[in-house]
Protein backbone atom coordinates (compact mmCIF):
# COMPACT_ATOMS: atom_id res chain seq x y z
CA UNK A 1 0.00 0.00 0.00
CA UNK A 2 1.64 3.60 -1.19
CA UNK A 3 2.57 5.17 2.02
CA UNK A 4 0.15 8.66 1.40
CA UNK A 5 -2.57 6.53 1.50
CA UNK A 6 -1.97 4.87 4.54
CA UNK A 7 -4.17 6.35 7.30
CA UNK A 8 -3.11 6.94 10.63
CA UNK A 9 -4.43 6.11 13.52
CA UNK A 10 -6.15 9.11 15.22
CA UNK A 11 -5.43 9.16 18.63
CA UNK A 12 -5.75 12.64 18.99
CA UNK A 13 -1.80 13.01 19.65
CA UNK A 14 0.43 15.02 17.40
CA UNK A 15 3.59 13.45 16.21
CA UNK A 16 6.70 14.85 17.77
CA UNK A 17 7.11 15.98 13.99
CA UNK A 18 3.66 17.48 13.50
CA UNK A 19 4.55 19.37 17.16
CA UNK A 20 7.54 20.43 15.71
CA UNK A 21 6.08 21.80 12.60
CA UNK A 22 3.23 23.17 13.84
CA UNK A 23 5.69 25.22 16.73
CA UNK A 24 8.03 26.27 13.77
CA UNK A 25 5.19 27.88 11.66
CA UNK A 26 3.55 29.04 15.34
CA UNK A 27 6.71 30.78 15.90
CA UNK A 28 6.80 32.21 12.04
CA UNK A 29 3.88 33.56 12.20
CA UNK A 30 3.99 35.52 15.70
CA UNK A 31 7.16 36.88 15.07
CA UNK A 32 8.26 37.01 11.46
CA UNK A 33 5.03 39.62 10.17
CA UNK A 34 5.50 42.51 11.85
CA UNK A 35 2.50 45.66 11.51
CA UNK A 36 3.01 48.61 14.10
CA UNK A 37 1.02 50.49 12.49
CA UNK A 38 -1.56 47.89 11.68
CA UNK A 39 -2.22 48.46 8.50
CA UNK A 40 -5.26 46.64 6.87
CA UNK A 41 -5.78 45.05 10.53
CA UNK A 42 -9.73 44.16 10.37
CA UNK A 43 -11.75 45.16 13.45
CA UNK A 44 -11.44 43.13 16.76
CA UNK A 45 -15.30 41.48 16.60
CA UNK A 46 -14.67 40.07 13.03
CA UNK A 47 -11.27 38.40 14.52
CA UNK A 48 -13.91 37.45 17.29
CA UNK A 49 -16.08 35.66 14.74
CA UNK A 50 -13.90 33.50 13.19
CA UNK A 51 -12.34 32.61 16.20
CA UNK A 52 -15.94 31.84 17.40
CA UNK A 53 -16.94 29.90 13.98
CA UNK A 54 -13.83 28.91 12.09
CA UNK A 55 -16.09 26.53 9.61
CA UNK A 56 -18.07 30.00 8.75
CA UNK A 57 -14.89 32.38 8.83
CA UNK A 58 -13.97 35.24 6.84
CA UNK A 59 -11.74 34.19 4.29
CA UNK A 60 -10.29 37.87 4.11
CA UNK A 61 -9.61 38.13 7.44
CA UNK A 62 -8.48 34.57 7.90
CA UNK A 63 -5.96 35.78 5.02
CA UNK A 64 -5.09 38.57 6.63
CA UNK A 65 -4.07 36.77 9.95
CA UNK A 66 -1.67 34.90 7.85
CA UNK A 67 0.22 37.93 7.05
CA UNK A 68 -0.08 40.30 9.84
CA UNK A 69 1.91 38.16 13.73
CA UNK A 70 -0.25 40.92 15.35
CA UNK A 71 -3.31 39.95 14.82
CA UNK A 72 -2.24 36.50 14.01
CA UNK A 73 -1.34 36.52 18.24
CA UNK A 74 -4.85 37.85 18.95
CA UNK A 75 -6.71 35.42 16.99
CA UNK A 76 -4.37 32.64 18.63
CA UNK A 77 -5.37 33.88 22.07
CA UNK A 78 -9.21 34.37 20.98
CA UNK A 79 -8.76 30.87 19.60
CA UNK A 80 -7.57 29.18 23.13
CA UNK A 81 -10.05 31.00 24.83
CA UNK A 82 -12.97 29.79 22.82
CA UNK A 83 -11.52 26.18 23.07
CA UNK A 84 -11.24 26.41 26.97
CA UNK A 85 -14.85 27.46 26.77
CA UNK A 86 -16.65 24.63 25.00
CA UNK A 87 -13.75 22.70 27.10
CA UNK A 88 -15.68 23.87 30.24
CA UNK A 89 -19.03 23.63 29.18
CA UNK A 90 -18.75 19.83 27.55
CA UNK A 91 -17.03 19.23 31.32
CA UNK A 92 -20.36 20.88 32.91
CA UNK A 93 -22.37 19.03 30.46
CA UNK A 94 -20.89 15.56 31.61
CA UNK A 95 -20.65 16.46 35.42
CA UNK A 96 -24.45 17.12 34.88
CA UNK A 97 -25.34 14.47 33.27
CA UNK A 98 -23.39 12.04 35.74
CA UNK A 99 -24.77 13.54 38.86
CA UNK A 100 -28.44 12.70 37.42
CA UNK A 101 -27.81 9.26 36.26
CA UNK A 102 -26.39 8.89 40.30
CA UNK A 103 -29.62 10.66 41.30
CA UNK A 104 -32.56 8.10 39.57
CA UNK A 105 -33.61 5.62 41.20
CA UNK A 106 -33.55 2.54 39.69
CA UNK A 107 -37.40 1.16 39.58
CA UNK A 108 -37.52 -2.62 39.39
Amino acid sequence: MPLASKRRKKTGRKSPTEKALLGYLKQRLSNDFPNPTRIGCPPLEALERNAKDPIHADESVSKHVGRCSPCYRVYSRLLREELARIRQQASRHNSNRDTHKKNKKVVK
